[in-house]
């Protein structure tokens, strides 16, 4: 697929493969192979996890928790699903999880539950959408002047509502930031995802992206963490206006 001589015929991206990969297991599996409570840990698409929930997709595994797509039968509503991969990152995954509950912004994502799903801490938030802002800065269709504008804006109303709040998110990139609908007009809205590292102390500066310069370490804690984040987030607003990322001699605080 990668190499189809129509390009129209290409894979896009790697998660766009895998979720072709997905699709090849699910058609070839047999019937009877479907357990009746599949860990989350190894679940491939429409596998039953507990609590009612059936797989989509699977988006990957962190350092601390695997991340999928899932339809929750009651009603039908697609969800993702986080869940520690062992108990011993259960109470980070629960404190982000308090973290999130505690925000209420249309750029940042909701929680919609925490669950226990094989013995593990797991929470279900809203889908942030089909694409990641990342996917969408990479794909053939190029920004429109006024999209970069009001996405910029956006992050900026959602970095300040942060900072109100207290709250850094140490590691604002594109891969962070998903792109959905918003109602039924169409129209789309970036929605800030990942806050595994919100509870680092702002003294800790080593966490996430490390500053790009040391007189930035080396202010206090409460302006170091606005400086960072404005720093950062203004890389990747350029970034999304030039389809093109930091140079390699950038180093982005973290935020």
């Amino acid at each position: 697929m990668s190499t189809a001589p129509n390009v129209a015929q290409r894979v896009g991206s790697a998660p766009e493969f895998l979720e072709y990969m997905a699709l090849a297991e699910a058609e070839n599996r047999p019937p009877s192979a479907a357990p009746a409570n599949v860990d989350p840990s190894i679940a491939q698409r429409d596998d039953p996890l507990d609590g009612g929930l059936l797989v989509e997709r699977r988006f990957g595994r962190g350092s601390t928790a695997d991340v999928l797509l899932v339809r929750r039968e009651a009603d039908g509503q697609r969800l993702v699903l986080k869940v520690a991969i062992d108990e011993i990152h259960g109470d980070r995954l629960r404190a982000e999880a308090e973290l999130i509950a505690s925000l209420h912004h249309q750029n940042i994502v909701h929680v919609v539950d925490t669950i226990t799903v094989s013995g593990r801490a797991g929470m279900l938030m809203e889908w942030a959408g089909e694409q990641t802002l990342a996917s969408l800065i990479h794909s053939p269709t190029p920004l429109s002047l006024d999209l970069v504008r009001r996405y910029g804006d956006e992050l900026l109303d959602a970095v300040d509502y942060l900072e109100q709040k207290g709250v850094a998110h140490r590691d604002i990139k594109p891969d962070n930031i998903g792109v959905g609908a918003v109602g039924g007009n169409g129209r789309k809205r970036l929605v800030l995802f990942d806050f595994s590292l919100g509870r680092t102390p702002p003294e800790n500066i080593q966490a996430g992206t490390r500053p790009r310069s040391i007189s930035a370490a080396r202010l206090s804690p409460s302006l170091n963490r606005v400086r960072l984040s404005l720093d950062r987030l203004g890389g990747w607003i350029s970034w999304i206006g030039s389809a093109r990322s930091p140079s390699s001699s950038w180093r982005g605080p973290c935020c």
